[in-house]
């Protein structure tokens, strides 16, 4: 279903959490999975921000947008990060160009911090993270 969504999932080990601590969170009807959201604590011991979850891999499926499930999804994803994994922050990474999802993050109560700079760096014909 992320895949279809136009997202490249993560492993399914990571998803499920046997790769570090995380949480999937998924909405589902008769017509099967409809929303997604993921969450993980990303950083080790070592690092500033070991306390700082990352939260993403928000997808729902075409006939079901327009519903506020992305909403939903990921505001029960930022909910079970901070209670069950015990994160004392938790960040998303959205394109500029993408304002559907940037109003989805914002209504979930992040706000845009103007400090903290992320980028990656793929292969020019590697598919693409998000949209």
């Amino acid at each position: 279903m992320m895949a279809s969504a136009g997202l490249v999932p993560f492993s399914g080990s990571m998803l499920t959490g046997k790769i570090g601590r995380s949480v999937t969170i998924i909405i589902g009807d008769e017509a099967g999975v409809v929303a997604t959201a993921h969450g993980y604590m990303p950083h080790n011991a070592f690092s500033p921000y070991r306390g700082y979850a990352w939260g993403g891999l928000v997808a729902v499926a075409e006939t079901h947008r327009g519903r506020g499930l992305g909403k939903l999804v990921n505001a029960l994803m930022i909910e079970r990060v901070l209670k069950e994994l015990g994160a004392s922050h938790i960040y998303e990474l959205v394109s500029a160009s993408n304002v559907p999802s940037r109003r989805m993050v914002e209504a979930c109560g992040l706000t845009l911090e103007l400090t903290l700079t992320c980028g990656i760096a793929t292969p020019q014909e590697s598919a693409r993270f998000t949209k």
